[in-house]
């Protein structure tokens, strides 16, 4: 089988586990066959000329490459992640038999909640939020459907406050079928832990990936030149410099949005136009231009020099 059809197995796999183990309370997204953020599928008044498509490729390879050290020297780090996430989903596996075996050997044996339901709930509404995301939010763009997603999971979420309500208004059931309460109630927990997990990378994911790399980036300490950024020529929205040869606005090459609305445009001395703020949160580590690499301008002071 080629390699990017295991990816997508693999990847579709993690997918629907993570759907029935947060009984839809959170899931991991699915890839689409091209990316929302690309430029080939901006809105056209978002799009700039071929060149400016390649700058935002130069910036995002940038940020891979710097990301990609960063990344390097806190493997131990990622490692521990990656260990932590395994250890859950092999945890939840385990809790998920085990509270299945339960449901089928126990569920005639009485127990003042109807406990014996949960499980078939929880997996019933898992295969829900997936389908109904794709059918909803076809032709949405990668924000949107993350946020889509995020929509459809609060079912779920209340599945499992459902479930926590009967673990804990129960009175006799800890004691007429303990062999089922009690790995329902455990199973419940782990779901909570693995939905809260799951949530918080849709989340970061929902900023985009070229946002997540600019967050990151910041993590990265290096000198800045922020201040400089203030002091660059200032560029008016609907000025012939922001027209790109198409007759388009050009884009600003980090957030890849049209240069027209008032957050306003700089021109750096190597004359490249970004949006004032974009390059600011770039120059809090860096002294050079994203693009070609050129002086933006003198490093800022460390703390305590004039």
């Amino acid at each position: 089988m080629e390699p990017h059809l295991i990816r997508q197995h693999s990847a579709s796999l993690l997918r629907s586990t993570s759907r029935i183990f947060a009984g839809g309370a959170a899931a991991i997204p699915a890839e689409r066959a091209e990316d929302g953020n690309s430029a080939e599928n901006l809105p056209i008044r978002q799009q700039s000329t071929r060149i400016a498509a390649e700058n935002q490729d130069t910036v995002q390879q940038r940020l891979g490459e710097e990301m990609q050290t960063m990344l390097m020297g806190s493997l131990k780090w990622i490692c521990l992640c990656l260990s932590v996430f395994t250890t859950l989903l092999i945890t939840m596996l385990v809790l998920f038999v085990l509270a299945f075996v339960a449901v089928i050997q126990h569920n005639d044996k009485p127990c003042d909640q109807p406990l014996k339901f949960y499980l078939l709930v929880g997996i019933l509404w898992s295969q829900v939020p997936g389908p109904l995301t794709e059918l909803v939010g076809h032709g949405w763009s990668t924000f949107n459907r993350m946020w889509l997603t995020l929509a459809f999971s609060l079912p779920g979420w209340a599945v499992i406050g459902w479930g926590l309500y009967m673990v804990h208004s129960s009175e006799t059931c800890h004691k007429t079928n303990p062999a089922l309460f009690y790995p329902t109630k455990h199973y419940i927990y782990g779901q909570i832990a693995m939905s809260f997990f799951i949530l918080c990378a849709t989340i970061f994911g929902a900023f985009g990936f070229r946002r997540v790399l600019m967050i990151l980036n910041t993590l990265i300490v290096k000198p800045g030149c922020e201040s400089a950024v203030k002091k660059l020529p200032k560029v008016p929205a609907g000025s012939r410099e922001l027209v790109a040869e198409d007759g388009e606005i050009i884009a600003c090459p980090i957030c890849i949005e049209a240069l027209e609305d008032e957050r306003g445009a700089v021109k750096t001395p190597c004359s490249h136009f970004f949006h004032e703020d974009c390059l600011a949160h770039w120059c809090k580590n860096h002294t050079d231009c994203p693009l070609c690499r050129q002086s933006v301008g003198d490093p800022d002071p460390k703390d305590g020099e004039p």
